[in-house]
């Protein structure tokens, strides 16, 4: 009873996966797509930014919104817990596995001869500060 619609099935199984294949549209390949994808880089966490900035001898400051990374840079805008200073961006960069401070402030900080080498992103995120 059931032997007629085994070949029917293989039938539908076939046109049905024919159609799916015919319809679907190959992804298109890019240049780079057989090429080993490049390791990203760690962003900086807001326990990074507030360590370095007390090196750089500000103590009491956290993260306060988002954190900007790009390339092994990573800029974010500080404010005291306290609230007693102005808010501050500050601004990091990897070297040597380790965050460092390059500079922080509220004016003029890609006028820093060490934010040269700056990605536009960051530069981009520090706004009028920059």
């Amino acid at each position: 009873m059931f032997r007629p619609l085994i070949p029917l099935m293989a039938l539908a199984c076939a046109v049905g996966l024919a159609a799916c294949k015919s319809t679907a549209e190959p992804k298109p390949r890019s240049a780079t797509s057989s090429a080993p994808a490049a390791p990203s880089q760690p962003c900086a966490s807001a326990s990074d930014f507030v360590k370095a900035i007390a090196v750089g001898g500000s103590t009491g400051m956290r993260v306060d919104g988002r954190i900007t990374c790009d390339h092994g840079w990573a800029a974010a805008y500080m404010k005291q817990s306290a609230g007693l200073t102005d808010p501050v961006w500050a601004v990091l960069r990897s070297t040597g596995g380790h965050w460092r401070l390059v500079t922080y402030g509220t004016d003029g900080l890609c006028d820093n001869p060490a934010m040269r080498t700056a990605p536009a992103s960051i530069k981009k995120a520090l706004g009028p500060y920059c």
